[in-house]
């Protein structure tokens, strides 16, 4: 159930972006709500889920998403702090992500990181940096299909997963776009 309303959440924020009407409240105005109500349910982001313990993975990468949409449209600061203490917290100063091994070869892992590039613009930490290249060196070193394509997890074997391709690729996009000096495509 806290999967699924965290799903909700994520794509009634992703809806501002379309700017798009619900009943009588805007998209921006529902996506607060969601959003509070999430908040208030769950004071640190690893939570959702009923995690008691904090997690690194693709749930944390898709609220993380939709927090950063919700505080580029409202400007509110506390769903930038909301995504920023998640991240302070699984990530250490040296750039290490908490229970995260590269070795398990999973796109998952890259969904979190996808607000890395925008955390590291935004605060200048090196540590989002750091953890940026981390995760970058799995992408180089990521099995592969025949075709060239990612390997959902090393436990999936040539296996390519739809939600592979939208967790690996706009990271890599954001990766290129940095390193050649483009501010857009």
């Amino acid at each position: 159930m806290k999967c699924i309303t965290s799903i909700i959440l994520a794509c009634l924020i992703f809806n501002i972006t379309l700017g798009q009407k619900i009943n009588t409240f805007n998209g921006l105005q529902y996506a607060e709500l969601m959003s509070n109500t999430l908040m208030s349910e769950f004071t640190n982001l690893w939570q959702n889920e009923g995690r008691t313990r904090p997690a690194w993975g693709y749930t944390q990468g898709l609220i993380a998403l939709a927090f950063r949409e919700l505080y580029e449209y409202s400007k509110n600061e506390k769903y930038f702090n909301y995504i920023k203490q998640y991240y302070d917290t699984i990530i250490s100063e040296n750039g290490k992500i908490l229970n995260y091994k590269l070795s398990n070869y999973s796109l998952d892992d890259i969904n979190a990181g996808k607000v890395l590039f925008y955390l590291y613009d935004k605060t200048g930490k090196e540590k989002f940096k750091i953890t940026i290249d981390t995760l970058i060196k799995q992408l180089i070193n990521h099995p592969k299909t025949v075709s060239g394509g990612y390997w959902h997890k090393l436990r999936y074997p040539n296996q390519l997963w739809l939600d592979g391709v939208y967790m690996a690729a706009p990271f890599i996009e954001s990766g290129i776009i940095r390193q050649s000096g483009l501010t857009m495509l």
